[in-house]
């Protein structure tokens, strides 16, 4: 009887492979379910919380899977402005942080640069690349928020012309 058990094929309601396959799926699905909530519960935060990577990161995907120019160029508009914002929390909360943003030079004072309605301090420890900046020049900054409203600039890039920037309303 055991021989004849062996030799004759056993019915199995699911095989192997499909048995592998829903696990797979399965999985992907949970995976899925988890990180749309960790996207979700990022959406507020701000530079220096423990989600911001996930926030940024999440924002990249978006620009990479937006195919037509004009909505690419839109969302990284709209992302721009959302560094603004952040900063502005940051600076309301009074709170230091490693931010990133760009905008356009619309004034200086000596080491105080106003770059898109933000103080951003220039120190002989800011990286400016040898660049000459001036008025009216499209830049990004690298550098810290600082509690007392202004950015300490790490690092100062000029951009190429036609870099998505900030919407800046000049009677603000």
């Amino acid at each position: 009887q055991m021989r004849e058990a062996k030799q004759s094929p056993s019915r199995r309601l699911w095989s192997v492979p499909l048995r592998r396959a829903l696990v797979t799926m399965a999985v992907i699905g949970v995976l899925f379910m988890g990180s749309n909530g960790l996207v979700h519960a990022s959406s507020s935060t701000l530079p220096g919380d423990n989600l911001y990577p996930v926030k940024r990161t999440w924002e990249d995907v978006r620009v990479m899977f937006t195919f037509n120019n004009q909505a690419r160029q839109a969302l990284e508009v709209e992302q721009e402005n959302e560094r603004l914002d952040e900063l502005n929390e940051l600076f309301a909360e009074r709170r230091s942080a490693r931010v990133d943003f760009a905008g356009i030079v619309t004034s200086h004072n000596g080491s105080v640069w106003l770059v898109s309605k933000v103080p951003v301090q220039i120190s002989s420890q800011t990286d400016l690349s040898g660049q000459a900046l001036s008025i009216g020049a499209a830049i990004r900054v690298r550098g810290f928020s600082q509690s007392d409203g202004t950015v300490l600039a790490e690092r100062v890039e000029l951009l190429p012309t036609g870099i998505p920037l900030p919407d800046i309303d000049e009677d603000d």
